[in-house]
């Protein structure tokens, strides 16, 4: 048995560490790389993403698309911004028209969506539009869906991010608009909560999904995935 513990150290010390010293030189090194992060907070104190964030970030780019399900509080909502704005970068889009994000999630994560780019993500060259508040709170969803389509239709930036909540993304009116201007990375947020065929509406030109959080591949096949790996 002692040999055995000490064959078994040895192999860690001279194999496994020496792999995961190298992983983790490989991923810091790519923190350099990721643009749009602030780096401050709203003091002015320097800010940093952590590796786990920077792991995930290079994966998502690495793979164009995947699926980010952290434990709740460990920045998915940053690690898939940076990781879509990036993507966006590398993609060429046709036509000169602006990158296009779309933000699939409940209410309430939509509006930590628009509160979490406001917080860290440089916004100068960016136009944000949440489905929630877009015009006046109180203006029916035909004249918010309409007030976004404009903003799509005459750009004042190079990239635009479009946050939508489930039941605003069914509604015809935005999905006629979705076809008029695709997408082209889509982020997916909390698909474990994802029942409806529809979702094989986001189409998008480099796509992306998110449960918990996710970035996926292939978009139209999310409903079948989620309903064939429940887990």
């Amino acid at each position: 048995r002692e040999n055995g513990s000490q064959e078994a150290f040895q192999h860690v010390r001279s194999t496994v560490l020496p792999d995961v010293y190298q992983q983790f030189e490989e991923i810091a090194a790519f923190a350099p790389e990721i643009s749009y992060f602030k780096g401050e907070d709203a003091t002015g104190k320097p800010t940093h993403l952590f590796l786990h964030q920077v792991e995930a970030i290079k994966t998502l780019m690495d793979d164009a698309g995947g699926i980010l399900a952290d434990e709740p509080g460990t920045g998915k909502t940053l690690e898939l911004a940076l990781a879509a704005l990036n993507l966006l970068d590398k993609k060429e889009v046709q036509n000169e028209r602006p990158g296009r994000i779309l933000v699939v999630g409940g209410k309430t994560t939509i509006d930590n969506w628009e509160n979490e780019l406001g917080i860290h993500i440089d916004t100068k060259d960016i136009q944000i539009a949440n489905i929630n508040f877009t015009g006046k709170v109180n203006a029916s969803l035909a004249k918010r869906v309409a007030k976004i389509e404009a903003m799509m239709r005459s750009p004042q930036s190079t990239k635009q991010i479009i946050l939508v909540n489930y039941d605003s993304f069914r509604n015809r009116q935005f999905q006629r608009m979705l076809a008029d201007y695709p997408a082209d990375v889509v982020i997916v947020d909390e698909t474990h909560n994802v029942k409806s065929r529809r979702m094989s509406a986001l189409t998008p030109e480099e796509p992306a999904e998110s449960s918990g959080n996710t970035v996926a591949r292939r978009v139209r096949s999310l409903y079948s995935y989620i309903r064939e790996n429940p887990e």
